[in-house]
């Protein structure tokens, strides 16, 4: 009802359009991988995808205002490293709990 769009164009948050090629995974190594990738701040389609993905879930959560504010946050977190320590903690929490 605030005129917003539902799925935003991905050039406001500094996206390049891309096909699904671009996207594509493989093994659950490779997978691996690309999501260290994405974690390393390298840039491309898949770091622009996790940055759409996760503005959208700030917006939902209420923890951003806007896309465009949840794109900052979630860019933010990829290249100052929060985003891969965090992965890193959960990894760790979970090896903890199958040692339980």
């Amino acid at each position: 009802a605030n005129g917003q769009s539902a799925c935003p164009e991905p050039g406001p948050v500094g996206a390049a359009m891309m096909g699904l090629e671009a996207l594509r995974g493989g093994s659950a190594a490779e997978n691996a991988g690309l999501i260290r990738g994405v974690l390393n701040n390298e840039a491309g389609p898949r770091r622009d995808i996790a940055v759409m993905n996760a503005a959208a879930a700030l917006v939902v959560s209420g923890m951003a205002t806007d896309f465009q504010e949840g794109a900052r946050v979630a860019a933010g977190a990829i290249s100052s490293g929060a985003a891969k320590k965090k992965l890193a903690e959960l990894v760790e929490f979970t090896r903890q709990l199958g040692r339980a």
